[in-house]
Protein backbone atom coordinates (compact mmCIF):
# COMPACT_ATOMS: atom_id res chain seq x y z
CA UNK A 1 0.00 0.00 0.00
CA UNK A 2 1.00 3.35 -0.54
CA UNK A 3 1.93 6.00 1.42
CA UNK A 4 0.32 9.35 2.06
CA UNK A 5 2.50 12.49 1.61
CA UNK A 6 0.90 15.43 3.16
CA UNK A 7 3.11 18.98 3.70
CA UNK A 8 4.21 19.99 6.75
CA UNK A 9 5.81 23.53 8.13
CA UNK A 10 9.60 23.53 8.04
CA UNK A 11 11.20 22.31 10.79
CA UNK A 12 14.44 23.00 13.05
CA UNK A 13 15.92 20.51 10.71
CA UNK A 14 14.32 21.49 7.57
CA UNK A 15 12.06 18.87 7.34
CA UNK A 16 9.13 19.47 4.96
CA UNK A 17 7.01 16.33 4.72
CA UNK A 18 5.92 13.39 6.34
CA UNK A 19 5.02 10.14 5.30
CA UNK A 20 1.95 8.34 6.66
CA UNK A 21 1.56 5.02 7.39
CA UNK A 22 -1.71 2.84 6.36
CA UNK A 23 -3.43 2.18 9.99
CA UNK A 24 -2.94 0.35 12.50
CA UNK A 25 -6.27 -2.10 11.69
CA UNK A 26 -5.58 -5.48 11.57
CA UNK A 27 -6.66 -6.66 15.01
CA UNK A 28 -4.98 -10.20 16.58
CA UNK A 29 -7.07 -11.81 18.90
CA UNK A 30 -6.81 -10.13 22.26
CA UNK A 31 -4.82 -12.14 24.99
CA UNK A 32 -4.60 -12.19 29.07
CA UNK A 33 -1.35 -12.67 29.99
CA UNK A 34 -0.65 -13.02 33.59
CA UNK A 35 -0.38 -10.27 35.73
CA UNK A 36 0.01 -9.63 39.42
CA UNK A 37 0.74 -6.89 41.36
CA UNK A 38 4.54 -6.18 42.80
CA UNK A 39 3.68 -3.54 45.23
CA UNK A 40 1.12 -0.93 45.95
CA UNK A 41 1.24 2.47 47.50
CA UNK A 42 -1.11 2.85 50.90
CA UNK A 43 -3.28 5.69 49.21
CA UNK A 44 -5.20 7.20 47.01
CA UNK A 45 -5.18 9.68 44.94
CA UNK A 46 -1.48 8.38 44.10
CA UNK A 47 0.07 8.68 40.93
CA UNK A 48 3.17 6.62 39.63
CA UNK A 49 4.67 8.40 36.52
CA UNK A 50 7.68 6.39 34.92
CA UNK A 51 10.05 4.09 35.94
CA UNK A 52 13.69 2.89 35.11
CA UNK A 53 15.47 -0.57 35.94
CA UNK A 54 19.10 -0.76 37.40
CA UNK A 55 21.26 -2.51 36.09
CA UNK A 56 21.03 -4.90 39.32
CA UNK A 57 17.04 -5.31 38.91
CA UNK A 58 15.77 -2.76 40.89
CA UNK A 59 13.19 -0.12 39.88
CA UNK A 60 13.47 3.55 40.26
CA UNK A 61 10.26 5.25 39.73
CA UNK A 62 8.54 8.56 40.07
CA UNK A 63 5.31 10.04 40.92
CA UNK A 64 3.33 13.08 39.89
CA UNK A 65 0.82 13.03 42.53
CA UNK A 66 1.25 13.53 45.01
CA UNK A 67 4.39 14.69 45.49
CA UNK A 68 7.74 14.86 44.14
CA UNK A 69 9.12 11.47 46.10
CA UNK A 70 11.11 8.93 44.39
CA UNK A 71 10.58 5.49 45.07
CA UNK A 72 12.66 2.85 45.01
CA UNK A 73 11.72 -1.16 44.51
CA UNK A 74 14.89 -3.78 45.37
CA UNK A 75 14.30 -7.07 43.53
CA UNK A 76 10.53 -6.59 41.88
CA UNK A 77 10.68 -10.24 40.88
CA UNK A 78 11.39 -11.44 45.02
CA UNK A 79 7.78 -11.93 45.54
CA UNK A 80 8.01 -9.24 48.70
CA UNK A 81 9.11 -6.32 47.19
CA UNK A 82 7.93 -3.08 48.47
CA UNK A 83 7.50 0.44 47.32
CA UNK A 84 9.94 2.74 49.43
CA UNK A 85 10.12 6.46 49.26
CA UNK A 86 14.31 7.65 49.33
CA UNK A 87 13.85 11.03 48.43
CA UNK A 88 11.54 14.21 48.15
CA UNK A 89 12.85 17.00 46.15
CA UNK A 90 12.44 20.36 46.76
CA UNK A 91 10.54 23.05 44.88
CA UNK A 92 8.33 20.90 43.09
CA UNK A 93 5.32 18.54 43.45
CA UNK A 94 5.27 16.04 40.54
CA UNK A 95 7.89 13.77 38.41
CA UNK A 96 7.74 12.64 35.08
CA UNK A 97 10.56 11.29 32.91
CA UNK A 98 13.51 9.30 33.82
CA UNK A 99 16.21 7.55 32.49
CA UNK A 100 19.40 6.40 33.30
CA UNK A 101 22.77 8.17 31.64
CA UNK A 102 25.41 5.85 33.42
CA UNK A 103 25.43 3.04 35.28
CA UNK A 104 23.55 3.89 38.40
CA UNK A 105 22.90 7.07 37.55
CA UNK A 106 19.28 8.61 36.43
CA UNK A 107 17.78 12.19 35.38
CA UNK A 108 14.32 13.28 36.25
CA UNK A 109 12.68 15.60 35.06
CA UNK A 110 9.98 17.59 37.64
CA UNK A 111 7.66 20.96 38.12
CA UNK A 112 5.92 22.29 40.27
CA UNK A 113 2.17 21.96 39.34
CA UNK A 114 -0.82 24.55 40.14
CA UNK A 115 -3.20 21.26 39.11
CA UNK A 116 -3.02 18.32 37.30
CA UNK A 117 -1.09 18.50 34.35
CA UNK A 118 -0.77 22.30 34.74
CA UNK A 119 2.68 23.37 36.03
CA UNK A 120 3.28 27.26 37.21
CA UNK A 121 5.61 28.99 34.58
CA UNK A 122 9.25 28.60 34.38
CA UNK A 123 9.37 25.65 37.12
CA UNK A 124 10.72 22.82 35.01
CA UNK A 125 13.94 21.65 36.06
CA UNK A 126 16.08 18.14 35.89
CA UNK A 127 17.98 16.23 38.25
CA UNK A 128 20.59 14.00 38.74
CA UNK A 129 20.40 10.45 41.22
CA UNK A 130 23.52 8.89 41.54
CA UNK A 131 23.42 5.61 43.49
CA UNK A 132 26.75 4.58 45.12
CA UNK A 133 25.56 1.43 46.69
CA UNK A 134 23.62 -2.00 46.16
CA UNK A 135 20.83 -0.42 47.46
CA UNK A 136 18.52 2.19 47.62
CA UNK A 137 20.11 4.26 50.78
CA UNK A 138 23.52 5.46 49.44
CA UNK A 139 22.75 7.88 46.66
CA UNK A 140 23.90 11.43 45.91
CA UNK A 141 21.63 13.88 44.08
CA UNK A 142 22.08 17.34 42.60
CA UNK A 143 20.14 19.50 40.26
CA UNK A 144 21.22 19.48 36.59
CA UNK A 145 19.64 22.15 34.77
CA UNK A 146 16.63 24.57 35.22
CA UNK A 147 14.13 24.80 31.82
CA UNK A 148 12.41 28.08 32.79
CA UNK A 149 11.17 28.15 29.08
CA UNK A 150 9.57 25.06 29.02
CA UNK A 151 5.83 24.57 29.54
CA UNK A 152 6.14 20.69 30.84
CA UNK A 153 8.43 18.17 30.95
CA UNK A 154 7.54 14.52 30.32
CA UNK A 155 8.87 11.99 27.80
CA UNK A 156 12.71 11.14 28.25
CA UNK A 157 14.99 9.17 25.83
CA UNK A 158 18.42 8.74 26.62
CA UNK A 159 20.74 9.22 23.88
CA UNK A 160 23.05 6.04 23.19
CA UNK A 161 26.52 7.21 24.17
CA UNK A 162 29.45 6.56 21.84
CA UNK A 163 31.88 4.14 22.79
CA UNK A 164 35.57 4.94 22.86
CA UNK A 165 37.37 1.96 23.19
CA UNK A 166 35.86 -0.78 25.13
CA UNK A 167 34.53 1.85 27.54
CA UNK A 168 31.42 4.60 27.39
CA UNK A 169 32.63 7.83 28.61
CA UNK A 170 30.96 10.53 31.01
CA UNK A 171 26.92 11.06 31.36
CA UNK A 172 24.82 10.36 28.32
CA UNK A 173 23.06 13.38 26.74
CA UNK A 174 19.32 13.19 26.57
CA UNK A 175 15.83 13.99 24.80
CA UNK A 176 12.85 15.51 27.01
CA UNK A 177 9.71 16.04 25.37
CA UNK A 178 7.54 19.50 26.16
CA UNK A 179 4.19 18.10 25.92
CA UNK A 180 2.63 21.37 26.00
CA UNK A 181 4.75 23.19 23.69
CA UNK A 182 5.41 19.94 21.38
CA UNK A 183 8.72 20.28 21.27
CA UNK A 184 11.95 18.08 21.57
CA UNK A 185 14.72 19.36 24.25
CA UNK A 186 18.05 18.04 23.95
CA UNK A 187 20.14 18.34 27.20
CA UNK A 188 23.99 17.18 28.29
CA UNK A 189 23.81 16.72 31.89
CA UNK A 190 27.72 17.28 32.08
CA UNK A 191 26.78 21.18 31.53
CA UNK A 192 23.27 21.67 31.74
CA UNK A 193 23.42 22.67 28.23
CA UNK A 194 19.88 22.64 26.27
CA UNK A 195 18.11 23.62 23.74
CA UNK A 196 15.12 22.56 21.29
CA UNK A 197 15.84 20.05 18.33
CA UNK A 198 12.64 19.37 16.98
CA UNK A 199 9.30 21.43 16.95
CA UNK A 200 6.77 19.99 13.97
CA UNK A 201 3.38 19.55 14.00
CA UNK A 202 3.58 15.84 14.59
CA UNK A 203 4.69 16.91 18.20
CA UNK A 204 1.77 19.18 18.84
CA UNK A 205 -1.61 18.51 20.32
CA UNK A 206 -4.48 20.06 17.90
CA UNK A 207 -5.32 23.70 18.30
CA UNK A 208 -7.90 24.51 20.95
CA UNK A 209 -7.71 20.50 22.19
CA UNK A 210 -9.54 19.92 25.52
CA UNK A 211 -6.46 17.53 26.33
CA UNK A 212 -3.23 19.69 25.08
CA UNK A 213 -1.03 17.04 25.46
CA UNK A 214 0.72 16.14 22.35
CA UNK A 215 4.07 14.17 22.30
CA UNK A 216 4.40 12.12 25.38
CA UNK A 217 6.36 8.99 25.37
CA UNK A 218 9.60 9.03 23.89
CA UNK A 219 12.37 6.30 23.11
CA UNK A 220 15.58 5.93 20.81
CA UNK A 221 15.73 2.83 19.15
CA UNK A 222 18.36 1.58 15.90
CA UNK A 223 18.59 5.25 14.68
CA UNK A 224 15.19 6.88 15.42
CA UNK A 225 13.68 8.82 18.17
CA UNK A 226 9.88 7.23 18.27
CA UNK A 227 7.24 9.06 20.22
CA UNK A 228 3.22 8.82 20.85
CA UNK A 229 1.31 12.20 20.57
CA UNK A 230 -1.53 10.70 22.63
CA UNK A 231 -4.14 12.93 21.28
CA UNK A 232 -3.74 12.78 17.86
CA UNK A 233 -3.64 8.66 18.07
CA UNK A 234 -0.35 8.39 16.33
CA UNK A 235 2.82 6.88 16.71
CA UNK A 236 5.67 8.60 14.99
CA UNK A 237 9.32 8.63 14.58
CA UNK A 238 12.33 10.49 12.70
CA UNK A 239 16.07 9.06 11.78
CA UNK A 240 18.51 11.16 14.42
CA UNK A 241 22.17 11.04 14.38
CA UNK A 242 24.76 9.76 16.79
CA UNK A 243 24.48 13.04 19.30
CA UNK A 244 20.71 12.85 19.21
CA UNK A 245 19.56 15.21 16.24
CA UNK A 246 17.36 14.80 13.87
CA UNK A 247 18.92 14.14 10.47
CA UNK A 248 18.84 17.18 7.93
CA UNK A 249 16.21 17.13 5.77
CA UNK A 250 15.01 13.79 7.58
CA UNK A 251 11.10 12.86 7.51
CA UNK A 252 8.55 12.19 10.06
CA UNK A 253 6.63 9.03 9.78
CA UNK A 254 3.73 8.83 11.23
CA UNK A 255 1.68 5.20 12.13
CA UNK A 256 -1.87 6.27 12.22
CA UNK A 257 -3.24 4.26 15.31
CA UNK A 258 -6.89 5.90 15.83
CA UNK A 259 -8.86 2.65 14.45
CA UNK A 260 -8.38 1.07 17.66
CA UNK A 261 -8.71 4.27 20.00
CA UNK A 262 -4.88 4.13 20.33
CA UNK A 263 -4.26 6.75 22.79
CA UNK A 264 -1.05 5.69 23.99
CA UNK A 265 0.72 7.01 26.78
CA UNK A 266 4.40 5.31 27.19
CA UNK A 267 5.76 2.53 25.97
CA UNK A 268 8.73 0.07 25.11
CA UNK A 269 10.30 -1.87 22.96
CA UNK A 270 11.36 -5.73 22.53
CA UNK A 271 14.17 -7.46 20.80
CA UNK A 272 11.96 -7.87 18.30
CA UNK A 273 11.08 -4.24 17.05
CA UNK A 274 7.67 -4.27 18.58
CA UNK A 275 6.04 -1.66 20.35
CA UNK A 276 4.83 -2.81 24.04
CA UNK A 277 2.35 0.48 25.06
CA UNK A 278 0.07 1.68 27.66
CA UNK A 279 -3.70 3.29 27.12
CA UNK A 280 -4.34 4.99 30.40
CA UNK A 281 -7.85 5.95 29.59
CA UNK A 282 -8.81 2.35 28.75
CA UNK A 283 -6.51 0.47 31.34
CA UNK A 284 -4.95 -1.91 28.40
CA UNK A 285 -1.61 -3.05 27.51
CA UNK A 286 -1.12 -3.37 23.32
CA UNK A 287 1.55 -4.44 21.45
CA UNK A 288 2.11 -3.03 18.16
CA UNK A 289 3.33 -5.11 16.12
CA UNK A 290 6.82 -4.69 13.98
CA UNK A 291 6.02 -5.76 10.07
CA UNK A 292 7.79 -6.55 7.45
CA UNK A 293 8.12 -4.12 4.64
CA UNK A 294 7.67 0.34 5.42
CA UNK A 295 4.31 -0.31 4.36
CA UNK A 296 3.31 -2.65 7.16
CA UNK A 297 5.18 -1.52 9.60
CA UNK A 298 3.17 -1.13 12.89
CA UNK A 299 -0.08 -2.22 11.18
CA UNK A 300 -0.77 -4.76 13.61
CA UNK A 301 -1.93 -5.02 17.21
CA UNK A 302 -2.97 -6.81 20.25
CA UNK A 303 -4.13 -6.19 23.42
CA UNK A 304 -2.54 -8.37 26.06
CA UNK A 305 -3.08 -7.02 29.59
CA UNK A 306 -5.96 -4.98 31.59
CA UNK A 307 -9.63 -3.94 30.69
CA UNK A 308 -11.27 -1.13 30.47
CA UNK A 309 -14.19 -2.20 33.63
CA UNK A 310 -10.82 -3.68 35.67
CA UNK A 311 -8.88 -3.00 38.58
CA UNK A 312 -5.62 -5.06 37.37
CA UNK A 313 -4.51 -1.67 35.69
CA UNK A 314 -5.73 0.83 37.06
CA UNK A 315 -4.52 4.22 34.40
CA UNK A 316 -1.40 2.64 33.39
CA UNK A 317 1.43 5.68 32.82
CA UNK A 318 4.65 3.57 32.06
CA UNK A 319 6.85 0.50 31.13
CA UNK A 320 10.05 -1.24 31.71
CA UNK A 321 11.58 -4.72 30.58
CA UNK A 322 13.06 -5.87 33.91
CA UNK A 323 17.08 -6.36 34.15
CA UNK A 324 17.34 -9.28 36.83
CA UNK A 325 18.51 -12.12 36.14
CA UNK A 326 15.18 -13.96 36.39
CA UNK A 327 12.82 -11.42 34.97
CA UNK A 328 14.03 -10.33 31.36
CA UNK A 329 10.61 -11.59 30.21
CA UNK A 330 8.58 -9.31 32.92
CA UNK A 331 6.76 -5.99 31.55
CA UNK A 332 6.89 -3.78 34.82
CA UNK A 333 3.93 -1.21 34.77
CA UNK A 334 3.37 1.79 37.11
CA UNK A 335 -0.37 3.02 37.57
CA UNK A 336 -1.80 5.89 38.55
CA UNK A 337 -4.84 3.98 40.89
CA UNK A 338 -7.98 5.63 38.53
CA UNK A 339 -7.10 8.66 39.55
CA UNK A 340 -7.51 10.59 36.51
CA UNK A 341 -10.45 8.21 35.40
CA UNK A 342 -11.73 6.07 38.30
CA UNK A 343 -12.49 2.27 37.21
CA UNK A 344 -16.46 1.90 37.97
CA UNK A 345 -16.36 4.51 39.70
CA UNK A 346 -13.13 3.18 42.42
CA UNK A 347 -9.71 4.49 42.70
CA UNK A 348 -7.01 2.43 44.11
CA UNK A 349 -3.13 3.41 45.62
CA UNK A 350 -1.13 3.48 42.99
CA UNK A 351 0.99 0.78 42.14
CA UNK A 352 3.50 -1.54 40.51
CA UNK A 353 2.21 -4.46 38.23
CA UNK A 354 4.04 -7.28 37.10
CA UNK A 355 3.40 -8.87 33.14
CA UNK A 356 4.45 -12.12 32.50
CA UNK A 357 5.34 -12.25 28.72
CA UNK A 358 7.03 -14.89 28.31
CA UNK A 359 4.02 -17.00 26.24
CA UNK A 360 4.18 -14.17 23.06
CA UNK A 361 8.01 -13.99 23.42
CA UNK A 362 9.06 -17.59 22.44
Amino acid sequence: MLFSIISIAVALVGITTATVVPRANTSIDSVQLPAKTVASLSENNTFLENLAPRQNGDLVISMLQKNATLHYIKDPASGRAELTPIYTFPNANGMLGIGEVSKDTFLIAMHEFESFLNPYPHTGAVWEVKFNGGGPKDFAVRKVADLPDANMLNGMAVIPPTCSGRRFQGLASVLIADCLQGQLIRLDPSTGAHEVVLDVPELHAPDHSDFPTGVNGLKIHKGYVYWTNTVKLTVNRIAIDSDGYPVQNATVQVFDISSWGGALDDFVFDEKDNIWGVNSLTNIIYVLYHGTSPSSLYTTYQSVAGALDSLELPGPTAVTWGTGRNDRHILYVTTSGGTVQPVNGQQEPAKVVAIDTSSLQK
